[in-house]
């Protein structure tokens, strides 16, 4: 999942996913797409421990979860950004993280 948002304008666009982001094996036919990025950006790469993560009723967390998360601590600075996302993933997951 690939997030962009520009503080200016509100911009919040998802990039469609079309494969493997990060390579991890050596031979793979990929298709690329460019956005531009400016400053006031910012770029969101979530893995899909992230979106597929579980709660105790056997729920995803999701892509929407993430992006509404995400909106929420939207005026933060990038460490507590990063550290609510981590904090409702946990929170989401309950006792389930540890299984």
């Amino acid at each position: 999942m690939v997030r962009l948002r520009s503080f200016r304008f509100q911009l919040l666009t998802e990039l469609p996913s079309t494969g493997l982001l990060l390579g991890i094996v050596a031979d793979v036919d990929s298709r690329t797409h460019a956005v531009p990025i400016r400053a006031g950006y910012w770029l969101l790469l979530a893995p899909d421990g992230a979106t597929e993560a579980m709660n105790e009723r056997d729920e995803m967390f999701g892509r929407p979860r993430l992006g509404e998360t995400w909106q929420a601590a939207r005026h933060l600075p990038l460490d507590e950004v990063l550290a609510h996302l981590g904090r409702v993933l946990e929170q989401f997951c309950g006792d389930r993280q540890n299984r």
